[in-house]
């Protein structure tokens, strides 16, 4: 059995007593609690050696500690395994399983009636990493005990009573938190830096996610069943990871729309992907570039883009915390004057119990209202959508 610690076979035969044959067996191996080695001897009797392997590996399990109600013990990972089975939403799930890895790191081999709050405290204190992700991994842990209780492998859930605490630093030593939105003017440098320095239809997709204030995942996963280019009404409605599309973090459907250069400019990049075949074109807005094919998907890859907005930040010496997400900050960032927040809201498609009761229909002709006004602004530079001379006042 593999994680026994075996040396040899830790099986040695003894002289038949009584006609039966007796065996000296090992009982070693590492706890994984807590690391140490843990060694005894035992005499056991079986018709063969083999027999007597398989009665060793039992006693090893047994004394590892108590068995469950199921008359098994059960590891953390298991448990963490069936909760991230029972979440529906593709793009929490991808999130969670990736918090989930440091979990698994710390306690996937632990049993889980062996893990008590006082570890999982100590761990997260130690963690380097932010408030929001100890508290994630806190939930994961949460919900994987519930997961355990449910199948009666533990009785209380000792990651319940956690507190997540935010760490002191020294005086002076704190950080200004990285930018994470550009003004109107390091936008509009930004597109034309990606337009010239990269390719037009990366610049598209950038331009269009700026627009529609979506998620990456959204915007490369857009449908032209999706987007009315005569009205610019945009439904977003799935996203992808890695190819596989799923519905949205929000799980509803939501409108936004595109300017009307914008959508001059998409008909052309249609026409353009038609001319030369592009793989995915009929369907995906932005299909994956045939020259960067490099697996079955017709998805944009994150790290392409990611790649993409770094170099260009770099040429502009814009210090930026370089994320696709940062199109949906900078469109909430110059789109805050164009439109309520209420709406705002209902556009980019955030969630908050208290806004939800005051949600009402945004109207379409208030949601293009926007898409106007912040295309024309990134297009411009200019707040109103329209350049000014120097020193003068905006139309």
């Amino acid at each position: 059995m593999a994680g026994l610690g075996r040396d040899g076979d830790g099986v040695k035969s003894l002289p038949a007593r009584n006609g039966r044959k007796w065996w000296v067996v090992r009982i070693s191996y590492t706890d994984a609690l807590t690391g140490k080695k843990k060694s005894s001897r035992r005499q056991i009797q079986a018709d063969s050696r083999q027999l007597a392997g398989k009665e060793r590996d039992r006693l090893i399990e047994k004394a590892r500690g108590a068995a469950s109600s199921d008359g098994k013990r059960h590891r953390v990972s298991e448990a963490i395994d069936l909760y991230l089975a029972t979440i529906e939403t593709h793009s929490t799930r991808i999130t969670r399983t990736s918090h989930a890895k440091h979990l698994r790191a710390q306690f996937g081999e632990w049993w889980i009636d062996a893990v008590t709050t006082r570890h999982i405290q100590d761990f997260l204190d130690a963690f380097e990493q932010s408030v929001s992700s100890r508290k994630t991994m806190q939930a994961i842990m949460s919900l994987a005990f519930e997961e355990a209780i449910r199948r009666k492998w533990v009785t209380t859930n000792q990651a319940k009573g956690i507190v997540v605490r935010e760490r002191r630093r020294a005086q002076g030593a704190k950080k200004l938190a990285p930018k994470r939105s550009l003004s109107l003017d390091e936008a509009v440098a930004y597109l034309a830096d990606v337009k010239e320095n990269e390719s037009n239809e990366l610049y598209l997709l950038l331009f269009t996610q700026l627009v529609l204030g979506c998620r990456f995942c959204e915007v490369t996963c857009l449908r032209w069943d999706e987007v009315d280019l005569e009205s610019g009404i945009v439904t977003i409605s799935h996203g992808q990871y890695r190819g596989v599309v799923g519905d949205t973090k929000g799980r509803y459907a939501r409108q936004a729309a595109l300017d009307l250069g914008l959508r001059s400019e998409l008909k052309a990049h249609r026409r353009t992907m038609a001319e030369h075949g592009w793989p995915g074109w009929e369907e995906l807005v932005f299909p994956r570039p045939t020259a960067r094919r490099q697996r079955a998907s017709n998805h944009f890859a994150n790290t392409t883009v990611h790649y993409a907005i770094k170099r260009s930040f770099e040429r502009l010496g814009l210090e930026m915390a370089v994320a696709t997400h940062v199109a949906r900050h900078t469109m909430l960032n110059v789109a805050r004057e164009h439109g309520s927040a209420l709406l705002l809201r209902k556009v980019m498609g955030h969630r908050s119990e208290a806004m939800q009761m005051t949600y009402t229909a945004a109207e379409k002709r208030e949601v293009i209202s926007i898409a106007e006004r912040v295309g024309s602004a990134l297009r411009s530079g200019t707040k109103s959508g329209t350049r000014t001379d120097r020193g003068g006042e905006d139309a």
